[in-house]
């Protein structure tokens, strides 16, 4: 089975997928976010996919020179000083805003620029531990000042202190940025396993252990997905690459379990089931063939290559003129549409047909009045056309094989069914093949061909609230046409 693994937009690929695997994909074109389920191979450029993140050890390699470098800008502003009399002059100030009175040879050592002797160390130290102490501090902070004064270091105590009293700066990363490259890479592994754990839309890496990395690596994954790291997040595809690739440092979701698919539960109420794009795609698929049937009546030109062909005896089918409206290597488009259904006209006769058709493309809006009470400039025809484009991408190809099909015979598939024995083997054929990706769809979705073609009321209602109210002439198109 091939094999393909898609480059995201930050530049990365991904580990590589079955082409025939599921996918989440975020729905184009609706003003809130949603997601449907898809085959990787449909998956194309500029499409958002649901990813997980890959191997942790993998991406603890990719990261860890940039929280290498994160930890030593944090080393900087926490060591503030190796000189001591910097260190002590903060501690210092520290007294005059609370208005602890020092000794005046403390204040005097220090505006010269000297450093304290060990005594006058002491005393420093013990007059901040006095204030602290008062204000619930264990004695733990007094040989954390100590320490800090003497010799530059600080632990946690010491962090917490300059953090609550001194700048807050201090409490925003505080890891032990002493850990060996060793260490630090599996503390950065760790860490990446629990961002894997967050699943909740608003849930946020917490910082824990004054030690903790845990944010550092958070913003680190933030910069290399350019997406809130967790479970579950969204990358643009930019490239689709055919072929192995196990150093991907993510993977698309795959939602397929045997032959049950899992919505992952964040996600649940932003699920399209496949079943309703499907019914949104025919409800615009009709919508645009009734305009564009509409206009034809109007055009001389159509009208006229029309009359001349089927003075030939040949058919003129919607399918034909549809088909231009579509690029040329659009494969929904092409496959529902495809030419074996086009009534016997040969390839000169269909690209006639869509050089007509194209050439006047601007003009079919204005049969929307006639035909339907709808001002031209309110029949958004390119729009609309341009959506279902992107839309028809994401629904499996199956359905259009099925809806082919089903175009060439004019009685139900059910009839055929039963007639099968007496159809020719053509048609025989046919039928055997609208039944395999009949049989596709159902196990790979758990949907029939039907569930996708028979849209309702509620279908447009629903297109509209999805896709914005500049679709609302598409109600008064199918309320006409069914009239």
């Amino acid at each position: 089975m091939e094999r393909l693994h898609y480059v995201t937009n930050k530049g990365v690929a991904t580990i590589s997928v079955d082409s025939s695997q599921l996918c989440l994909v975020a729905v184009p074109g609706t003003r809130d976010f949603y997601v449907t389920l898809t085959y990787a191979s449909q998956v194309l450029p500029k499409h958002r996919v649901i990813m997980n993140l890959g191997d942790s050890c993998r991406l603890a390699e990719t990261i860890l020179p940039d929280v290498s470098s994160r930890l030593k800008a944090i080393v900087g502003e926490v060591e503030v000083s190796e000189d001591s009399t910097t260190r002590a002059k903060i501690l210092s100030e520290y007294c005059d805003r609370k208005g602890i009175k020092l000794r005046t040879n403390i204040g005097a050592t220090l505006n010269s620029d000297q450093e304290l002797k060990s005594q006058q160390i002491n005393i420093l130290a013990v007059a901040v531990y006095g204030r602290l102490s008062s204000e619930g501090a264990d004695a733990s902070i007094k040989q954390a000042l100590l320490d800090y004064l003497r010799h530059g270091r600080t632990n946690k105590a010491a962090l917490s202190f300059f953090a609550t009293h001194i700048d807050p700066v201090f409490g925003k990363y505080a890891p032990d940025y002493r850990l060996i490259e060793s260490e630090l890479e599996a503390a950065v592994t760790e860490a990446i396993n629990q961002v894997k754990t967050v699943t909740g839309t608003g849930e946020e890496i917490m910082l824990g252990d004054i030690r903790d990395i845990r944010p550092m690596v958070y913003d680190s994954l933030q910069e290399l997905t350019g997406a809130r790291p967790k479970r579950h997040f969204t990358s643009t595809i930019d490239q689709v690459v055919q072929g192995e690739n196990d150093k991907g440092l993510w993977v698309p979701f795959n939602p397929g379990i045997g032959k049950q698919t899992l919505i992952p539960l964040e996600l649940e109420p932003n699920y399209m089931p496949v079943e309703k794009l499907g019914q949104i795609i025919t409800l615009f698929h009709r919508v645009i063939a009734d305009l564009l049937i509409a206009y034809t009546k109007e055009s001389e030109q159509i009208l006229q290559a029309s009359e001349h062909l089927r003075s030939q005896g040949k058919e003129v089918r919607d399918r034909v003129l549809m088909q231009a409206l579509f690029p040329e290597d659009h494969m929904p488009a092409q496959t529902l549409y495809s030419r074996e259904g086009q009534g016997g006209l040969n390839e000169p006769e269909v690209a006639s047909l869509h050089a007509l058709v194209k050439e006047e493309r601007s003009r079919i809006p204005s049969a929307a009045r006639k035909y339907f009470g709808i001002p031209p400039e309110e029949a958004r025809f390119d729009e609309l056309v341009s959506l279902q484009a992107k839309l028809m991408q994401l629904l499996p190809l199956p359905t259009y094989v099925c809806a082919n099909i089903d175009a060439r015979f004019k009685i139900s598939m059910s009839e055929l069914k039963m007639n099968q024995n007496r159809l020719k083997k053509g048609n025989r054929e046919l039928l055997r093949a609208y039944e395999a990706n009949e049989r596709r769809l159902l196990d790979d979705f758990g949907i029939r061909f039907d569930e996708i073609r028979n849209w309702t009321q509620g279908t447009v209602d629903e297109a509209i609230r999805l896709f914005g109210p500049q679709f609302e002439f598409i109600r008064r198109v199918k309320t006409e046409a069914l009239e």
